[in-house]
């Protein structure tokens, strides 16, 4: 899925749903829908979970998220990794 290699690869892009989406050419209801039947969650549960593997997730993230925020910020991402 050409989502989940965007998130791979440009690691230091600061994601949003929207911007997501509009790489992928597709609205973000969709490209959750798809990201879920294909990954078997969203694209930012993908993000908190790619970024739980070194870094912490920020105890505000389990409140209420802004939708616009970037994806890197939500899941304490600092720097790129490669």
């Amino acid at each position: 899925m050409a989502a989940v290699n965007l998130l791979r690869t440009r690691l230091a892009v600061q994601w949003t749903l929207n911007s997501l989406a509009d790489e992928v050419y597709l609205s973000r209801s969709q490209l959750a829908l798809s990201f879920a039947a294909t990954v078997g969650m969203s694209p930012m549960a993908y993000l908190r979970q790619d970024a739980g593997a070194t870094d912490s997730v920020p105890a505000g993230l389990h409140g209420p998220v802004d939708r616009d925020a970037p994806a890197a910020a939500l899941v304490g991402r600092r720097r790129p990794r490669y």
